[in-house]
């Protein structure tokens, strides 16, 4: 983020560039995706839920991301590590390491957990270099991303007193819960150059016609009696509703990457970047969508339908006792965090595949048994979105803002992020040096088996990370 652009990947066509990875040492089996259901399982364990929840994903893909782009020598640069790896290099023990190591740091009363998964994929491995390389190469990507992430504001303690008077958020019944993660503006983004790089336009006045006829929409769509809400839309509205007890909206569509994945034969290369992008996107979404929130502080349809009389609009009408389908979530209104993530990885996944017209399933993740098909990404996202309009707590230029700032920055993502360098213009990357987004350059490493700060990577007695 800062000052960073990068080139941008050209025809879609050219984003995923699916080569085969010939004399590589790439494992059969489905390592990325292994370490993925770690942290989707560690997610829905132990949070964080909501915004928060990409984080996480982001910081273990782009670990595992940049150690295995560093044995592909295929062509992309990686997020923080650009030096090639000698190609004996296992990368599923790099995978491995680098799955491990991060979540370790991020969840460590689960450390025995990911203890067994690490010594369950070594133990596959041959003993030799190239397990010890692949092992120090995780560690090192998994330290790079971690320090690079201590202070990105994510634990920031932000005061947070709403506003009083038609049309500011309110803390929402039944709970009246304070307003979640106030602190998520300031959060260090991945790609974006800024939190508010995207900002949505201000909502609706709240005197207009598109604010009355969104009011009317979820007045009568949204409510727990609804009369004119479909079967189908109430599934909807469960189905995405990606709550407790699940990996939220960034899970939900790591789940469909997954699916997607597998049934493209992505290798373990094109998978890392896959994910690493998808999480990246979905990180920096959230951040973007709680800058509307915060700078926006709309109320929710309960507390505006409920005090509608206090809104100066002759066209919407109070019901002091209107509930809607779906408990309300308790943050701001605008914009809708489920329509901005749902939309910004739709885009990283066509551009990834260089079509949206993917058909796919998805299962809902706190009951497996209900299935929804798709024929594309963007048909998903736009369900999402409308699924909160079905639950009644959002508005439909909630929805609508959220699924335009998505877009933009899934695009952002893709276009500056992992991109080919082919594409690179190097004397555009202030404080990266072309190499790192730390800005410490050849100084880190120029290859696994070199030094680090002087110090041997490899040895017993000062090995990195050791």
């Amino acid at each position: 983020m800062g000052t960073r652009t990068f080139g941008g990947i050209g025809s879609p066509s050219q984003a995923a560039r699916l080569e085969a990875l010939e004399g590589r040492v790439m494992m059969a089996g489905d390592p990325v995706l292994e370490w993925n259901n770690m942290v989707l399982d560690s997610i829905t364990a132990l949070g964080p839920g909501g915004p928060a929840t990409g984080r996480p994903l982001a910081i273990v893909h782009v670990a595992i991301n940049d150690a295995v782009n560093a044995i592909a020598h295929d062509g992309y640069r990686g997020y923080l590590y650009n030096h090639p790896a000698p190609r004996i290099t296992s990368v599923e023990a790099a995978v491995a390491q680098a799955g491990h190591d991060t979540l370790v740091a991020l969840y460590p009363t689960r450390a025995a957990i990911y203890d067994a998964k690490l010594a369950e994929d070594l133990a596959a491995v041959p003993d030799g270099k190239g397990e010890d390389f692949g092992v120090a190469l995780g560690k090192l990507t998994a330290r790079l991303v971690l320090d690079n992430r201590a202070n990105d504001h994510s634990g920031d303690v932000v005061t947070y007193t709403p506003k009083s008077g038609p049309g500011y958020w309110q803390p929402t019944p039944p709970a009246f819960a304070p307003a979640l993660l106030p602190q998520w503006p300031t959060v260090t983004p991945f790609a974006l150059q800024s939190a508010s790089q995207f900002r949505p336009v201000p909502p609706p006045a709240l005197a207009s016609a598109e604010y009355t006829a969104a009011f009317n929409e979820v007045k009568t769509i949204g409510a727990q009696n609804s009369t004119t809400r479909t079967a189908e839309q109430t599934q909807i509205a469960f189905f995405w509703l990606d709550g407790g007890g699940t990996a939220s909206a960034a899970g939900h569509w790591n789940r469909i990457a997954q699916q997607v994945s597998a049934a493209h034969g992505l290798d373990v290369a094109q998978e890392a970047r896959l994910f690493a992008l998808l999480n990246m996107a979905e990180l920096d979404a959230s951040v973007a969508c709680w800058d509307g929130k915060f700078t926006y502080e709309l109320w929710r349809p309960i507390t505006a339908i409920r005090a509608a009389d206090t809104d100066g609009n002759p066209d919407t009408a109070a019901d002091t006792a209107w509930t809607p389908l779906v408990a309300t979530p308790a943050h701001p209104s605008y914009a809708s965090g489920h329509s901005t993530v749902s939309s910004a990885a739709a885009t990283v996944l066509a551009r990834f595949f260089g079509t949206d017209d993917v058909s796919f399933t998805s299962a809902q993740q706190n009951n497996p048994a209900i299935v929804r098909s798709y024929s594309g990404f963007r048909q998903a996202a736009e369900e999402a979105g409308m699924s909160r309009i079905y639950g009644g707590f959002h508005w439909q230029f909630d929805n609508q803002a959220g699924q335009k700032c998505g877009r933009q920055v899934g695009n952002y993502v893709v276009d500056h992020e992992l991109t080919s360098r082919r594409d690179d213009r190097d004397d555009q990357l202030p404080g990266r040096g072309g190499d790192d987004h730390d800005g410490e350059g050849d100084r880190v490493c120029d290859a696994v088996t070199g030094t680090v700060h002087g110090r041997s990577i490899l040895g017993t007695s000062n090995a990195i990370l050791a």
